[in-house]
């Protein structure tokens, strides 16, 4: 504060004002607390470190914003705060920085509340304020009754848009029952989306190009009651700037086979109605003046193959084929895939190969992509899926709709390309980094009803182990292992490995794993057991060591004949030798004993015993014996296998 407060006019050379300005012009150089500081007489200035404080604020402000007007009153707390006067609407900027923050009274006008000039109220150009505005990513500024952030965000989203208004894509949709849109028998169909006025279709009934409907006709004589194409028509030109001309020519409880060219004739011939309504629709295009753009395949199916249990390798050969045959005779742009779902009325064993199947064949063909892979996560309790497991709602068709759509073009704006963000994820171009590792699960079982070996899963198991893609348990042809098939191309592996339940390995079995391939893909297990009992050289009597009758099941892995103080043992495969020795009783006799072994094959062992009157009994050690499935069925057992892998080409 100034010392003496002498008030001595401006230009005094009273040794007192002199000591006041040098104190005060030390704070308003070098003071970095206050932002003013009252001159001599009393007035407040600006120090340095205010002037720098306000710059700041400045430019943080830069851009002018509105705070209110001087009928309704406001406050001006910064340099870039603006007022408006409502009976012109002209906007004022307050001129003197150092006074802020000034208030403006309701009521009043530029003159009445500081005055209009240099230092005071300054008119500002209204166009600043628009663009700052405009530039508000919240902005509540309407363009024609639209807001501007709504605005910008469909700029955004047409950013590759192609504005030749007259372009029309086909779109020929293909498969079975999810393809046609079935979403009366999911039991909603509630929320079919409005088509745009460039989201048309071909309707095969009257040859005639229309707006879709939700009840869309196919080529196959099926008709929609809720489908995913308006949703994807839609999108399609949100994105892309195109129309589209939808041919549906999708047939419901269709496989592979029947779907393919040359499958049938007449009116089960679904790839000749394809053709046929696909050619109809370009020549119908040519009579309504509709510009074709590009010929693009979008494909939904597999339930029925899952089903059916097809096999990996036989829906690969029959899907390659169908995209070849599409790419030949329509001359398409791309082959979009719909990944099938999990329909909850087929075996969850069976999901992974059709699907696994589909995304590899896909990455092997130049025109294939797999444009939206998120049906297999549909779910009952997101709304995707109708009750019965199987349709999808109309909700989930807008979603598998507009996802296709992104999907497709992901690929195909700003130039070619051959694969999609689904294809880089599971396969590699060489070798399997550990990003596109996939993981495989099973358990099995041996089921008395079948008299057979079963995947534990939701129908048969306890709802806690489930399989993954792994889709069958055979047993080999010499009967000695398990083969678990992967669903999938599992060429490259990581890690595999297989156990036994805790039943089995209290007993000394364990199992072993080993890749290997026929037709399909498999991991092989083998069961074996280290094998400790007692045998009576004289009555061929097996026991335990410890004590007491050998367990039952334990008839089914050896047996014995004897003659003149010879056993011979017959058990399961083992390249093992065999450990023997006398085994006494409950006291010391026969020191005399003598005993030796002889290995004559790799499922027959010898055990002589020589000199021994009181106890003729030999302890026999086999190890790494093989138990075959025959003989584990009725342990009770459950055999797990796990392996990580990676398809490759």
């Amino acid at each position: 504060m100034t010392t003496y407060a002498t008030n001595n006019p401006i230009g005094s050379t009273d040794p007192r004002d002199l000591y006041d300005n040098a104190q005060n012009l030390d704070h308003l150089s070098t003071d970095r607390v206050n932002e003013s500081w009252p001159d001599r007489l009393g007035t407040p200035r600006l120090t340095w470190y205010g002037m720098e404080e306000k710059y700041k604020q400045a430019l943080a402000s830069l851009g002018l914003n509105p705070v209110g007007t001087f009928q309704a009153g406001a406050l001006v707390s910064s340099a870039g705060d603006i007022v408006q006067d409502e009976t012109d609407d002209t906007w004022y900027i307050w001129d003197d920085l150092s006074s802020l923050p000034k208030t403006v009274a309701a009521g009043s006008t530029p003159e009445s509340s500081g005055g209009i000039g240099k230092g005071k109220w300054q008119i500002v150009d209204v166009s600043d304020v628009l663009r700052k505005q405009l530039a508000d990513v919240n902005s509540t500024v309407s363009i024609a009754g639209v807001p501007a952030s709504q605005v910008a965000q469909n700029v955004n989203a047409t950013e590759y848009a192609e504005r030749d208004a007259d372009v029309y894509d086909l779109i020929v949709v293909y498969g079975q029952s999810n393809a046609l849109g079935s979403a009366a028998l999911s039991g909603d169909t509630s929320d079919y989306p409005t088509p745009l006025k460039r989201s048309m279709m071909f309707d095969p009934t009257d040859g005639v190009i229309k707006p879709i409907t939700q009840g869309m006709m196919s080529t196959s004589g099926e008709a929609s009651t809720g489908h995913a194409w308006s949703e994807f028509a839609n999108e399609w030109y949100r994105l892309s700037g195109h129309g589209s001309v939808v041919v549906n020519c999708a047939k419901g409880a269709t496989s592979i086979a029947q779907l393919s060219k040359g499958a049938s004739t007449g009116s089960t011939d679904y790839y000749g109605l394809l053709v046929a309504g696909v050619n109809s629709a370009k020549s119908r295009m040519v009579t309504q003046q509709i510009n074709l753009g590009k010929i693009y395949v979008i494909f939904h199916q597999g339930e029925a193959d899952q089903l059916s249990e097809l096999p990996f390798t036989t829906y690969v050969s029959s899907f390659a084929a169908l995209i070849d045959n599409l790419v030949a005779d329509l001359g398409i742009a791309r082959f979009g895939n719909c990944t099938v779902g999990c329909p909850l009325n087929r075996q969850e064993y069976t999901w992974a190969t059709i699907q696994n199947a589909q995304r590899y064949t896909c990455n092997g063909r130049n025109y294939a992509v797999t444009i939206f892979d998120d049906c297999p996560s549909f779910l009952l309790r997101d709304g995707n899926v109708g009750t019965e497991g199987i349709h999808y709602t109309q909700k989930g068709y807008n979603t598998m709709g507009a996802g296709a759509a992104r999907g497709l073009w992901s690929i195909e704006k700003g130039g070619l390309k051959t694969k999609s963000s689904v294809d880089f994820k599971d396969y590699p171009s060489d070798i399997a980094p550990w990003s596109r590792a996939k993981h495989c699960f099973a358990a099995a079982a041996y089921a008395s009803s079948t008299s057979s070996w079963q995947l534990l899963n939701i129908r048969n198991g306890d709802n806690y182990i489930r399989p993954a893609n792994v889709n069958a348990v055979t047993i080999s042809s010499d009967g000695n292992t398990f083969l678990f098939s992967i669903a999938d191309n599992a060429r490259l592996w990581f890690e595999f490995s297989g156990e036994i339940s805790r039943n089995a390995e209290v007993l000394a079995m364990y199992a072993s794993v080993d890749r290997f391939s026929s037709d399909t893909f498999n991991l092989r297990l083998a069961v074996y057991i280290d094998l400790d009992f007692v045998i009576n050289v004289s009555t061929g009597a097996i026991t335990s060591p410890r004590g007491g009758t050998a367990a039952s099941w334990l008839a089914s892995l050896i047996s014995a004949t004897v003659s003149s103080g010879t056993a011979v043992v017959t058990h399961g495969s083992t390249s093992c030798g065999a450990q023997v020795s006398h085994y006494a009783g409950t006291s010391l006799a026969d020191t005399g004993a003598t005993v030796s072994v002889n290995c004559p094959s790799t499922t027959q062992t010898r055990v002589y015993l020589a000199n021994a009157t009181t106890n003729p009994t030999v302890l026999v050690s086999l190890k790494k014996v093989l138990v075959t499935p025959a003989q584990l069925q009725t342990l009770g057992a459950t055999i797990f296998v796990k392996g990580t892998y990676a398809p490759e080409f």
